[in-house]
């Protein structure tokens, strides 16, 4: 069932539902590839343009632990324009990308549940304290899918227990726990680019075995 729903989702990236043409090739890479989503509401604070900033500068890592990052939303002002425009250059420049970072302008509550229904993992991105309630992250769950997610607005709920490794790290039995940078910029606080990366390099390694089915 769940193999149905992601090509579900891939099928309607085809169709040009989400306003968007992905390449025979990448539709055959997202088939089995870890596909992370990120695809809400374009707003500076929900992180898809940091997501961006992240892939441009980690191209080796992102290339080698395989992931496809699925972000974009539905657009409000300038800012969304800057993002989709951000993501076509970078993809463009360095073809190698068109797998691991795909842009949605086209997204609103019709589509919602084709993404929550197709995603290997939900991903819930914002600035410390302002995310309300990312209810697109439960709902994902219940179809079978791990939170890869900060710890902002009702995630908390989605994660069960959270407890620190042996290396000081927050993690989860049942999904990925991604920390805030420990000081501020221009008064935020922001996701952490290493326990991102940290975090999306586990992910990538347990997709598709047991313990990514246990969790699901």
């Amino acid at each position: 069932a769940k193999c149905k729903q992601k090509a579900s989702l891939i099928l309607a990236m085809r169709r040009s539902i989400f306003n968007t043409e992905i390449s025979p090739e990448t539709r055959h890479w997202l088939k089995q590839a870890p596909l992370f989503t990120n695809v809400r509401r374009l707003v500076d604070y929900k992180c898809a343009d940091w997501t961006v900033s992240v892939v441009e500068e980690r191209i080796p890592d992102i290339i080698n632990d395989g992931p496809s990052l699925v972000i974009g939303g539905r657009p409000f002002d300038e800012f969304s324009y800057k993002v989709k425009e951000r993501s076509r250059w970078l993809t463009e420049r360095y073809p190698v990308l068109r797998h691991h970072l795909i842009f949605l302008p086209n997204h609103n509550i019709a589509t919602s549940w084709i993404i929550q229904q197709g995603t290997d993992y939900p991903v819930m991105l914002s600035w410390k304290d302002k995310e309300a309630g990312p209810t697109g992250i439960s709902n994902a769950g219940l179809n079978f899918a791990v939170p890869f997610c900060v710890l902002d607005g009702v995630t908390w709920e989605r994660l069960g227990e959270i407890r620190r490794d042996n290396e000081g790290r927050l993690v989860s039995d049942i999904g990925f726990v991604i920390e805030y940078e420990k000081d501020h910029r221009n008064g935020e606080y922001y996701p952490s680019r290493d326990s991102f990366l940290w975090n999306m390099k586990k992910a990538c390694g347990i997709f598709g075995s047991e313990e990514y089915d246990q969790w699901a």
